[in-house]
């Protein structure tokens, strides 16, 4: 019973956190059927669904990626039909054979590296996107051999994540494989095949991420992913959140005519002092000893995450979605961790390499009885295969840290709504060590997206950009940070969104600034992109600092702008008023009364039953945000009657405007 009152008492908080506050609404919502300036679409051919969008250095020009075509998008042509070439795989094209692409990586050589499975067997190639041929062909590397040679009998899937790691000539494929199967975990594939240890786990990975260090020896790599918790209690989480550290293989080339039998007992690949072609050892991770950990991970450690807030025993499981944001100094590197619990809200945690890599050097392994006293590595060895047989039974054994990592400085979540998030990418663009905000967008399940302003003071939903015109699966989205544009895919469009619209914010310099968007500012008698407005009093909010010139232009606009109406007696009318930003409060002033109206995302609409002589006269709907009030529009209302004469300017209305049903209430 207690534990069923504290499950209880989680929701409530859940709900607390996530619905008390109004901001948890997007401030301002863009449609796709509304705002041509801010969407552009494209219809896929055939529905066929992206495995990856890649993005050109041209802003406006991305390439979609299926599964055996590519189709090329150019946003700022007028050609509506977007070209499509088939994948040719050079090495058997006289075959005939057909493979279907599920990796996609960009490499430091400009090239694009692809690999496909087929029923029987698995093909990598590189391919270069600018050449635009008539057919793409995709050629096979002799860098790429290693990797083409191992991972043949190993059937990729698509939508697992994937790392391509360059060391001068040397390649290899970090690939995750999510599930309950023999393969579960973490695969290397190249000149030192690792694969994960057999268990029992279901497991389902939602990113890489690459971690650098000054000695290339100490590089990593994380994995995060959420695990299905083999508690059979009725009260625990059906996930559990984990983040996994390997250590990166470090190929080194041999100068020639040098001792091959070196100190740090790496690998040799040969004793012949002129074998004439280059000469490689490898270190760190290359599996344990014969018939103990061989080809098997070695490095692998695995912590739990935590995000919740533990005061009020609230906290969020399932793990959704990673975004990383590199620094300069690796400690500094940052993992934005999309959560969801059983009651269907989202928070996002965010946690520094540095938060994790100390979990992993200092905290004790989680083990039934007694801690073991083995010295077990936690930095990355010279060559994993030299360790003693006791550490890799150890190492066999146990893999999992009694701490658990947590969000930087311990903080709470950085955001808690009732939204039903699936993705979240930040833009790095903007990112640095001082830098006072970020901005991070979500992706909902029903298909629209959410642009969030993170300070260190609050988060803030600027808006919610809706590119479909029905509810929908996003299957992918990415920004383009010189552009400022954001790509989102489904089964059946590629839509290009303009996030930087600052227009649409309105033609004040108060709504300007209570947009709180940082892409914008107020400059010129207009909110543009273009602008030496302090950054600071946009991410506030702080409109105190508009002119008076401002203000008194936009007074001047609102007594200009009055529409009048002229409405036959005992007809029934809606006076509309358009609603802009969802935290305002709005309010009908009429000649009889002030009637607050609950607004929903178009309109507040105001019924006039019956016209009569009793309802002439002004009416002005008002909003009210922050302590700015402003009049979003107005009307003078005159009814007729049989001998009655109306002033010049009105405009008659002959048939009541009975559309209630087309508006949401």
């Amino acid at each position: 019973m207690l534990r069923l009152f504290c499950l209880y008492f989680s929701f409530f908080c859940a709900i607390s956190l996530s619905e008390t506050d109004s901001k948890s609404l997007p401030r301002m919502v863009f449609k796709g059927t509304e705002n041509g300036s801010v969407f552009k679409r494209f219809p896929l051919q055939g529905h066929k669904k992206p495995v990856k969008i890649i993005a050109d250095t041209q802003p406006g020009i991305i390439t979609s990626v299926g599964q055996k075509h590519l189709t090329f998008f150019n946003f700022q042509s007028s050609e509506k039909t977007p070209p499509e070439q088939k994948v040719v795989w050079e090495e058997c094209k006289d075959k005939g054979c057909e493979y279907n692409i599920s990796v996609v990586q960009r490499n430091g050589r400009g090239s694009t590296f692809l690999c496909g499975s087929s029923r029987v067997e698995t093909k990598c190639c590189e391919m270069d996107l600018t050449a635009n041929p008539a057919e793409a062909r995709c050629y096979p590397s002799e860098r790429l051999q290693h990797i083409t040679q191992c991972i043949k009998r190993f059937i990729t899937k698509e939508g697992e994540h994937s790392l391509f790691v360059e060391s001068g000539n040397h390649t290899s494929l970090y690939m995750t494989s999510s599930g309950n199967g023999e393969n579960v975990g973490i695969h290397r594939f190249g000149s030192q095949r690792l694969a994960p240890q057999s268990h029992n786990k279901e497991q389902h990975f939602v990113g890489l991420m690459l971690s650098s260090r000054e000695d290339s020896l100490q590089n990593r790599m994380y994995a995060f992913y959420k695990q299905r918790n083999q508690d059979a209690d009725l009260y625990s989480d059906e996930w559990i959140p984990f983040v996994s550290q390997i250590c990166l293989v470090k190929p080194e080339k041999i100068e020639k005519n040098t001792d091959f039998r070196r100190k740090d007992k790496t690998v040799v690949m040969t004793t012949d002092p002129n074998p004439g072609f280059d000469l490689w050892c490898f270190k760190a991770d290359i599996g344990g000893q014969k018939n103990l950990l061989q080809n098997k991970w070695t490095s692998q450690m695995n912590a739990r995450l935590f995000c919740g807030d533990p005061e009020k025993k609230l906290h969020f499981s399932e793990l959704v979605h990673v975004a990383t944001v590199d620094a300069d100094r690796w400690e500094e590197s940052k993992v934005y961790a999309l959560f969801r619990n059983e009651w269907g809200v989202s928070a996002v945690c965010m946690y520094t390499v540095a938060d994790i890599h100390e979990v992993f050097m200092k905290s004790s392994f989680k083990e039934p009885k007694s801690e073991s006293k083995l010295n077990r590595p936690r930095e990355c060895v010279l060559d994993s295969s030299k360790l003693d047989g006791e550490i890799l039974n150890n190492i066999k054994e146990l893999s999992e840290m009694e701490q658990w990592v947590k969000p930087v400085k311990n903080s709470l979540p950085l955001l808690v709504y009732r939204h039903h998030y699936t993705g979240i990418y930040v833009d790095a663009s903007q990112h640095s060590g001082n830098s006072p905000y970020t901005v991070i967008f979500l992706s909902l399940a029903n298909g629209g997206i959410h642009k969030v302003l993170q300070t260190e003071n609050d988060t803030f939903l600027i808006s919610e950009y809706r590119p479909f015109d029905n509810h929908t699966h996003i299957g992918g989205f990415f920004l383009h940070p010189p552009s400022k544009k954001l790509y989102v895919s489904s089964s059946k469009e590629v839509v290009e969104v303009d996030v930087v619209n600052c227009e649409h914010y309105g033609n004040s310099c108060e709504d300007c600034v209570l947009s709180r968007d940082p892409y914008c500012g107020w400059n010129n008698n207009r909110c543009t992109a273009e602008t030496r407005d302090p950054q600071q009093k946009m991410i506030s909010g702080n409109y105190k600092g508009c002119s008076r010139r401002s203000r008194s232009a936009r007074l001047a606009s609102e007594k200009e702008d009055i529409s009048k109406v002229v409405l036959p007696s005992g007809s029934r009318y809606f006076l509309q008023c358009p609603v802009s930003s969802l935290h305002a409060e709005y309010t009908w002033v009429t000649p009889n009364s002030r009637k607050s109206c609950s607004p929903k995302e178009d309109q507040c609409l105001l019924l006039i039953k019956s016209m009569s002589s009793q309802y002439d006269g002004d009416y002005e709907c008002r909003s009210e945000e922050m302590g700015y009030s402003k009049v979003v529009v107005q009307y003078q209302l005159r009814s007729t009657a049989p001998g009655r004469t109306v002033a010049t300017g009105f405009v008659w209305v002959c048939v009541a405007a009975a559309l209630m049903g087309s508006f949401s209430w």
